[in-house]
C-alpha cells in the first residue's frame, strides 16, 4: 500500500482510505457480523487509515467492535457532523465518539460541514481538546492535507449499475437525480470509456476513481467504502497505482465536458 504525507508536517497514511458510510446503513441496513467482517478485511489488506462521523448512523459502534483488542497503529479519523458547533455539542460528540469506538483518542477529529459559529471560536475548542490528548496537531500554519471522499461517486464509478437500475427504498439513492435520467445515462457512457482505458493499462474502474485523486499533490488519500468482503481486494490494489501526468491527460480528454455532480458538488479535472 503506498503512502502519502497529510499535508506539510503531517504523518504518513495510506493512499486508501476505508470509509464506513455504507457499513453504517447509508444504501441499506447491512448485518453485523458482515460488516465487521468487512473492516477486519480491509485491515489486514492495509486500509488502517479509518474514516468515520457522528452523522454515520450506527457506524462508530461498529467501528468499535471490529477494532477491539487490535486498535493497536490504525489511524482513526472522524467528524462533528451537523452545523452545531457550539462547545457543548463538539464536546459531547467527541466523548461519545470515543465511547463508541472504545479508544481513548482519535487520530485526526473534523468539522464535517460548516456552521455560523465563529471559526475561531470553533478551532478554540478543537485546540483545547486537542492540548487534552484526544486529536493530533491541527497543522494551522503549515498546510493541511486533502482527503477526496466519495472518490466512487457512492457506486456511479463502480462500473456495476446500468442506465434502468432500480435501488431500494432504503438506499439514499434512490431518490438522487444523479442516478436517473439523462445525467445518468451520461454518466454511464464515460464510465465505460475510461473503464476501458483503466483496463488497456491493467486496471479497472474503480481502481481509477481511486487512484485519480491522490495524483494531485494536495490530495493524500481517497476514501472509498465497501459492504462486502470480496470488494476489499480490488480497492486495496488501487494502492500501488501511480498515474502519470500522460494518463491524467488522456483521461481528462476521455471525460471532456461532462461533470458528475453528487451532493451538488461536480468532480472537476485536475492537473498535476
Amino acid at each position: 500500500m503506498r503512502t502519502k504525507q497529510m499535508g506539510i508536517d503531517g504523518p504518513e497514511l495510506p493512499i486508501v482510505c476505508f470509509g464506513t458510510w455504507p457499513l453504517g446503513g447509508a444504501y441499506g441496513q447491512i448485518d453485523e457480523s458482515m460488516a465487521i467482517s468487512t473492516m477486519h478485511s480491509a485491515i489486514d489488506a492495509g486500509l488502517t487509515f479509518i474514516d468515520t462521523a457522528e452523522g454515520y448512523m450506527n457506524a462508530e459502534a461498529l467501528i468499535g467492535k471490529a477494532i477491539k483488542g487490535i486498535r493497536g497503529d490504525l489511524f482513526l479519523a472522524t467528524k462533528v457532523s451537523g452545523d452545531d458547533h457550539s462547545t457543548e455539542h463538539i464536546t459531547s460528540a467527541l466523548e461519545n465518539s470515543l465511547t463508541l469506538m472504545g479508544t481513548d483518542h482519535i487520530d485526526l477529529y473534523q468539522l464535517h460541514q460548516p456552521s455560523e459559529r465563529n471559526i475561531e471560536d470553533t478551532m478554540n475548542d478543537l485546540t483545547r481538546m486537542r492540548d487534552a490528548g484526544n486529536i493530533l496537531p491541527a497543522y494551522l500554519n503549515n498546510g493541511i492535507g486533502v482527503m477526496a471522499h466519495s472518490v466512487l461517486a457512492k457506486g456511479l464509478l463502480g462500473g456495476r449499475y446500468k442506465a434502468g437500475h432500480i435501488f431500494e427504498k432504503s438506499d439514499e439513492r434512490s431518490t438522487w437525480p444523479a442516478f436517473h435520467g439523462e445525467s445518468f445515462q451520461n454518466t454511464v457512457a464515460v464510465t465505460e470509456k475510461l473503464n476501458t482505458w483503466a483496463q488497456d493499462h491493467g486496471r479497472d474502474l474503480v481502481q481509477l476513481a481511486i487512484a485519480w485523486p491522490v495524483s494531485h499533490p494536495a490530495v493524500y488519500t481517497s476514501i472509498v467504502g465497501a459492504r462486502r468482503v470480496q470488494d476489499i481486494p480490488q480497492l486495496a490494489e488501487a494502492g500501488s497505482w501511480t498515474l502519470s501526468p500522460k494518463d491524467l491527460r488522456e483521461i481528462d480528454d476521455i471525460q471532456g465536458d461532462h461533470q458528475l455532480f453528487i451532493d451538488d458538488q461536480p468532480a472537476g479535472k485536475h492537473s498535476t
